[in-house]
């Protein structure tokens, strides 16, 4: 089990991962948990959607 706070950045066109296996990481995690899903992002969100993928990491990273 993962007991930290959890934040999950996923593009729906990302052939690597699919729904499923954030459901399965979901069932592991007793902290808080956030998916961040973006509908048109692929594997590399971070490239693709830049200062959208900042705003959420920032505040999840200082929330404390």
């Amino acid at each position: 089990m993962i007991e930290h706070d959890v934040l999950i950045l996923w593009g729906e066109k990302d052939p690597a991962l699919t729904v499923k296996c954030i459901d399965i990481e979901q069932s592991l995690i007793t902290g808080k948990f956030k998916a961040v899903r973006y509908p048109e992002g692929n594997h590399n969100l971070f490239h693709e959607f830049r200062e959208e993928v900042i705003s959420e990491i920032l505040p999840f990273i200082t929330e404390k």
